[in-house]
């Protein structure tokens, strides 16, 4: 067996704990199922109003290169959150309603760091406006709607990554795991998993043995009630009747 350094088994134990399975849970808790837009104010004069709802699709999460010092490097993982979003636009107090619907993507960078005494921490990156993707259908519409959607790209973008931030923040205790903590209750559980093992085994084996020598075994593997009888009654190892049957009825011969 390879014998590791303290090091090098930390960074095994954090690289088999920290899995891009279970970093997609956090980022899910952290983008929830929907996003609300607005209400929004832009244009010329501020005359158009928008409001929307992006729906959260399914989130990828891989992992990502990281400078660090240290055995193996920093861990880190990439996230694309996308999103399905509908915008309704209207333009002045008495202005119709035009709904448009788009995409919005979502890019997270996450750093596995670790605090004293022995908490890892998924550490996300700040999100800017710019990092996020928003893009409004504009088949079949005017130069100046196509001009207020362009503002409306980057309000959208804008109130999302202030979204997210937000709630990044909120999950703080979900991002923050206590590693000892965290080994002191599997340790109970897997000593306590392998005693209650040894327990049924070592009572299967008794069992057993009482078995083939005609006897029962209670539940903690001693021979159980009966057994001595049966062995007094029965034959002897070498073929011979045992001791009841080498004096029939003795009891009412006296």
């Amino acid at each position: 067996m390879t014998r590791l350094t303290p090091g090098e088994f930390a960074v095994n134990l954090i690289r088999g704990t920290i899995t891009t399975d279970r970093v997609q849970a956090v980022m899910a808790r952290i983008a929830g199922e929907r996003i609300e837009v607005g209400p929004l104010r832009f244009g010329p004069g501020g005359a158009v109003t928008a409001t929307g709802v992006g729906l959260i699709g399914p989130i990828q999460v891989r992992p990502a290169f990281a400078s660090g010092a240290g055995a193996g490097g920093a861990i880190a993982f990439d996230a694309s959150i996308p999103g399905d979003l509908t915008i309704d636009l209207t333009a002045g107090s008495n202005g119709r309603r035009h709904r448009y619907e788009g995409t919005v993507l979502v890019p997270l960078h996450i750093t596995v760091v670790f605090e004293a005494p022995a908490w890892v921490v998924l550490d996300v990156a700040t999100l800017r406006p710019n990092e996020v993707t928003v893009r409004l259908r504009t088949t079949g519409i005017t130069t100046f709607v196509l001009q207020t959607l362009g503002d409306a790209n980057g309000e959208v973008a804008t109130q999302v990554a202030a979204v997210v931030n937000e709630r990044v923040g909120a999950v703080a205790d979900l991002r923050r795991i206590d590693m000892a903590g965290l080994l002191d209750r599997a340790w109970d559980a897997e000593v306590e998993a392998r005693l209650s093992s040894a327990d049924v085994k070592g009572a299967a084996a008794a069992r057993g043995a009482a078995a083939s020598r005609g006897g029962t075994a209670g539940a903690d593997g001693t021979a159980g009630p009966g057994s001595a009888e049966r062995a007094i009654s029965g034959a002897g190892a070498d073929g011979t009747a045992g001791a009841r049957s080498a004096a029939p009825n003795s009891w009412m011969s006296r």
